[in-house]
């Protein structure tokens, strides 16, 4: 355990200042691999340890009581959320002996904290989850509502998910406790590596459940204005991603008049929010962090989000310059990025109708 604890708390308070979500040779975090597997530190970026001093309390010493609780079998009274999992499997996944290590990414937009309880062994039992701030709990309790939902429309995607063992308010604080999730890291060079794991992904994004249909204007003014707007809030004139801003409105705009399928939506399918696991030759997907996840989406924005991840990985693209090169080559006419992107929706939406 001293060994696990070292690979990580060496890296405390090294955060990144981008709020790009970028790798860095050597760069290291946590994955959570082989169910109740070994810390690892692949995700990319640096985990910092984090004291919340406007609070007046360690975060540690807080997930520290989370476990406490648990195994004192008390975590089961809440005022928002429900444990989905019995008192045994609460236990089970806090044990006796237990440490709490305390993650807090190194993101700036990153807006929560991870505590991961660890056994004897240094094998990570479960994933506690808190917002940094006490006020802002939207994220974790929209997560736990999601997977919740997802697994109701889904029931085959419920392996690929985090289990919710608790929702709970603890302390004044939001907790989602998860179960942990099988699987290594989809970092950049992985996606180069082995193509074959950004496919295995590819193949469960088309997997989520449609939750039902609505007018396209709907789906557009809900979902796609918003971002188009914030793009050409935070642009300069002259710069090509108002252009790209102005040809998506251009093209969507034949789809208003029709009716188009609400796909159930991840929000971030990129790094460091995939894992991919291999059991004989078979690769399995495991997909975390669901705190942005809606059961009515945009058709396509899971798609389109995951092949510009792999676009930006292919090209080793870092900075908005190269990205935006990448992005460029693999969505234009034959590229990579569009065919995969039309073949993923060829089934659900009328692409010869897009400009």
């Amino acid at each position: 355990m001293p060994d696990a604890r070292a690979a990580i708390e060496s890296r405390c308070g090294t955060g990144r200042d981008s709020s790009a979500r970028r790798e860095r040779p050597g760069g290291a975090a946590l994955s959570r691999v082989h169910g109740a597997g070994q810390v690892r530190s692949d995700l990319g970026g640096r985990p910092r340890c984090h004291r919340d001093r406007a609070q007046g309390i360690t975060m540690s010493g807080f997930l520290h009581e989370v476990g406490v609780a648990v195994r004192a079998g008390t975590i089961m009274s809440n005022g928002w959320g429900t444990a989905s999992a019995s008192v045994d499997r609460l236990r089970a996944a806090v044990p006796d002996g237990s440490v709490v290590l305390h993650i807090t990414p190194g993101f700036v937009e990153s807006r929560h904290v991870l505590g991961l309880f660890l056994d004897s062994r240094a094998r990570v039992c479960s994933v506690a989850k808190t917002a940094r701030f006490e006020w802002d709990s939207v994220g974790v309790r929209r997560e736990a509502a999601a997977l919740a939902r997802l697994v109701e429309l889904a029931p085959q995607l419920r392996d690929s998910v985090p289990e919710v063992l608790a929702c709970v308010t603890f302390a004044g604080r939001d907790v989602l406790l998860e179960s942990v999730l099988e699987g290594e890291a989809l970092t950049h060079q992985r996606v180069r590596r082995e193509p074959a794991a950004a496919a295995a992904v590819a193949r469960w994004i088309s997997a989520l459940p449609v939750s039902g249909y609505d007018d396209g204007a709907m789906i557009i003014d809900e979902l796609l204005e918003p971002p188009l707007a914030r793009l050409d809030a935070m642009a300069p004139m002259g710069d090509p991603i108002r252009e790209l801003a102005s040809a998506t409105r251009i093209a969507v705009e034949p789809l208003r008049g029709m009716v188009l399928p609400r796909p159930f939506e991840h929000g971030d399918v990129s790094h460091p929010n995939l894992l991919v696991a291999e059991h004989g030759g078979r690769l399995s997907v495991g997909i975390v962090d669901w705190e942005l996840a809606r059961e009515r989406g945009a058709p396509g924005h899971d798609l389109a989000q995951f092949e510009a991840f792999t676009a930006f990985a292919r090209a080793s693209a870092h900075g908005r310059a190269a990205e935006g090169r990448a992005f460029q080559e693999a969505f234009s006419a034959g590229g990579r990025g569009r065919r995969a992107f039309t073949a993923g929706l060829a089934d659900s939406v009328p692409l010869d109708a897009i400009r």
